[in-house]
C-alpha cells in the first residue's frame, strides 16, 4: 500500500486533535520533510516508531480503536494482522501488498500473550511455542549450557542509577566517584542480575559506528574497573571530607517495584556499606510514583537506565544536558552543553564522532550517574527457525524468517 503525509496548509485547516508537520509526498517513493533547523541525524531519528506511517482514512474511520481489530489494523510491513484475540493472541499472515512480498517466505505467525515469563519458558520447553521474547534471568545460564536456543543481541542502552547532582553531598564529583568505585559490576552482572551485560563506566552505550569504528572503541575507563576498587573508593570519599565514611549522611537509595531491580539495589546497599563504611536505606514505589519523584528531584540515588529510541548518540547526550527534560540527574556543565550544541548541527560524520567522544569523556569523568552495565537482549528460538534477527533498538524482524522441517 502507498502512504503519504501532507502538511496542514495543503489539506486545509488542521482538525482538532491532529498535529500537522511540513511533510509532503514528492512521488510514490519520496517524502520531503521541512525542518526548522539543521538536524544531520534526522534519518536516524525517523526510525522511531512515532514516525511510522499510518493510513489516514483508517484513523478517521476508527479513531483510537483502529488497533483493536484485525479489520482496521492497517500496516505496510511484510505481514498483515488477520486475527486478534484479546489477551490471548494475534495472528499475522504474509502481506501480498508488501513491496518485497516475493522474498517473504513465512506464511503465518502467531503471537501468544503469556505474561508470566516462567510460564512462557515452560511452553517453549514443552514445544508449545517456537520462540519466547523474554527469558527469566535465572534460567539464561542453564539454557545456554543446554543449547536450548538462546539468541543474544546487543542493545543500545545502559543500566545505571541516577545520582541527584543538585543536592549535597552528591554535588561533589569526589563523592560520586567514590560511589562508582565501590561497585563490583561483575558481581552484579553474573551473580545478582544474571544477565548478558558488559560492565559500564559511562552512561553512553556502545553501538554507533563511524567509518567502521564504534565511537566507544578505545574509550578510557575513567578510573573505574569491573570489580570494586575499595581503596580508591575510600580515598575519594576521604578527599571529599568523609574519612572511612565518618560524617556521611545515610544514603537514600530508591528503586521501582521489580524483583530484579530490588536485588540490584540490595546488592549495591551491601557494597557501599561494606566498602565505604556508610549507611544506606533502600525504598521502593510503583513506577508512576517513583518516576514522578525522580523527575522532580525528590531522591538522592535512584534506579534508572536508558534504551535509546533511535540509534544515534543524540539519543543519549541530552540526558546530561542542562535543564533537558530527560536530565533526571540535574547535572549541569556549560562546557558539556557547548559540545553537545556543536554535535547537534555537525554534518561531517567524522567531526560529529569526535564531538561525541569529547562530550562523553568530559561528562563521564564527573561521574554524574552510577553506570552499571550495557544492555543486551536475549530471546529463545527453536533451531528449526532461521532468519529472525533483532536490532539494537530491541525490534524483532521476521521478514527473512523460515521454518525448517521439525
Amino acid at each position: 500500500m502507498r502512504e503519504s503525509c501532507t502538511s496542514g496548509s495543503e489539506r486545509g485547516k488542521p482538525r482538532k486533535g491532529l498535529t500537522y508537520l511540513p511533510i509532503k509526498a514528492v512521488d510514490d517513493q519520496t517524502l520531503e520533510f521541512t525542518l526548522k533547523e539543521s538536524c544531520p541525524f534526522f534519518v536516524d531519528l525517523v526510525s522511531m516508531w512515532v514516525y511510522f506511517p499510518v493510513q489516514e482514512a483508517t484513523i478517521e474511520a476508527n479513531g483510537d480503536k483502529w488497533t483493536t481489530s484485525a479489520e482496521s489494523y492497517i500496516g505496510n510491513g511484510p505481514f498483515k494482522v488477520t486475527e486478534m484475540k484479546e489477551k490471548e493472541s494475534f495472528t499475522l499472515e504474509k502481506n501480498e501488498n508488501y513491496w518485497d512480498a516475493e522474498n517473504v517466505t513465512l506464511e503465518k505467525l502467531t503471537y501468544r500473550y503469556i505474561l508470566d515469563v516462567a510460564t512462557a519458558l515452560t511452553a517453549y520447553e514443552n514445544g508449545e511455542v517456537d520462540g519466547v521474547r523474554t527469558i527469566p534471568s535465572s534460567d539464561i545460564a542453564r539454557l545456554k549450557a543446554d543449547n536450548a536456543g538462546v539468541y543474544t543481541a546487543p542493545s543500545y542502552g545502559t543500566v545505571y542509577y541516577d545520582i541527584n547532582c543538585s543536592v549535597e553531598p552528591y554535588d561533589d564529583p569526589l563523592v560520586r566517584k567514590a560511589l562508582n568505585l565501590a561497585i563490583d559490576r561483575e558481581a552484579l552482572i553474573n551473580n545478582v542480575d544474571q544477565v548478558d551485560g558488559k560492565p559500564a563506566y559511562s552512561f553512553y552505550a556502545p553501538g554507533y559506528v563511524v567509518d567502521g569504528k564504534d565511537l566507544t572503541e578505545g574509550r578510557p575507563d575513567f578510573g573505574l574497573s569491573s570489580t570494586a576498587d575499595v581503596e580508591g573508593a575510600k580515598k575519594a570519599l576521604a578527599d571529599a571530607g568523609y574519612p572511612d565514611g565518618e560524617g556521611f549522611p545515610t544514603v537514600q537509595l530508591s528503586f521501582y517495584s521489580d524483583d530484579n531491580v530490588k536485588k540490584i539495589a540490595e546488592a549495591i546497599k551491601e557494597m557501599w556499606e561494606q566498602n565505604l563504611g556508610i549507611k544506606v536505606e533502600v525504598s521502593s514505589a510503583d513506577w508512576a510514583v517513583f518516576y514522578d519523584d525522580v523527575q522532580n528531584g525528590n531522591y538522592e540515588v535512584a534506579a534508572m537506565g536508558w534504551s535509546a529510541d533511535y540509534v544515534n548518540p543524540m539519543s543519549f547526550l541530552p540526558l546530561l544536558y542542562t535543564d533537558d527534560v530527560t536530565n533526571n540527574s540535574f547535572y549541569s556543565n556549560p562546557d558539556y552543553d557547548a559540545i553537545v550544541d556543536q554535535a547537534k548541527v555537525e554534518k561531517d560524520p567524522a567531526k560529529f564522532g569526535e564531538l561525541v567522544k569529547q562530550a562523553d569523556e568530559l561528562v563521564s569523568a564527573d561521574y554524574p550517574v552510577l553506570a552499571l552495565y550495557y544492555k543486551s537482549n536475549n530471546i529463545l528460538l527453536k533451531d528449526y527457525v532461521e532468519g529472525v534477527y533483532m536490532t539494537s533498538s530491541s525490534n524483532i524482524y521476521f521478514k527473512n524468517a523460515k521454518v525448517l522441517e521439525k
